[in-house]
């Protein structure tokens, strides 16, 4: 019978240096594609919006942006219009990035959405009632990624909202500019108060 303790494998200290190496590198990498990871996108001049609500949520809470939640609709010409012209601008897309955007259908959502879409329409229009008291397409608004909806009193934590359809890019850029300015204050708030 041999002895089994002569053909013990020793790793040198290069070799534990490597394995411990890979091994977080591994770890990191997947908790960073299972946290990071937004679904489902919609795609508008290079900025890729999200379709699922609820991810991106978690996704702002753990970069710190707010959320630019955008109402639209696939059969709207109005939503189409600011598609191909305003959310294109260079400056409106540089602005934009600020922000972790989710494209909220109301009806037709695309099929990327997969299974979860007639629960993402359900769950857009009635967001869209309660943060805008309005249903009219396009539509924006920008909300703390800690948001919460109160039946009995609206929206609390919503920065800013724009209703309606405009191809002025300076007017668009001045509501994301106040939606960005108020998000800081409000970070400058919770910081004072140390929440």
């Amino acid at each position: 019978m041999a002895d089994s303790s002569r053909f013990r494998f020793r790793l040198p200290h290069w070799g534990w240096f490597l394995l411990v190496t890979v091994a977080l590198v591994s770890t990191y990498g997947g908790v960073h594609w299972y946290f990071f990871r937004v679904g489902p996108r919609y795609e508008i001049g290079g900025i890729n919006y999200a379709l699922d609500l609820d991810r991106t949520l978690a996704r702002g809470r753990m970069l710190n942006k707010p959320i630019l939640i955008y109402f639209c609709g696939a059969g709207s010409a109005n939503d189409r219009y600011m598609d191909y012209g305003v959310l294109r601008v260079a400056d409106v897309t540089e602005r934009l990035r600020k922000f972790e955007y989710v494209a909220a259908f109301g009806n037709n959502i695309p099929k990327a959405a997969g299974p979860d879409a007639p629960r993402f329409e359900r769950q857009n229009i009635a967001l869209q009632e309660e943060l805008l008291a309005d249903v009219s397409h396009p539509a924006f608004a920008v909300v703390c990624p800690d948001f919460t909806l109160e039946r009995s009193g609206g929206c609390r934590m919503k920065l800013a909202s724009f209703i309606g359809m405009t191809q002025d890019a300076a007017k668009f850029s001045q509501f994301l500019d106040a939606a960005s300015d108020k998000w800081r204050e409000h970070q400058h708030s919770r910081l004072a108060h140390g929440k």
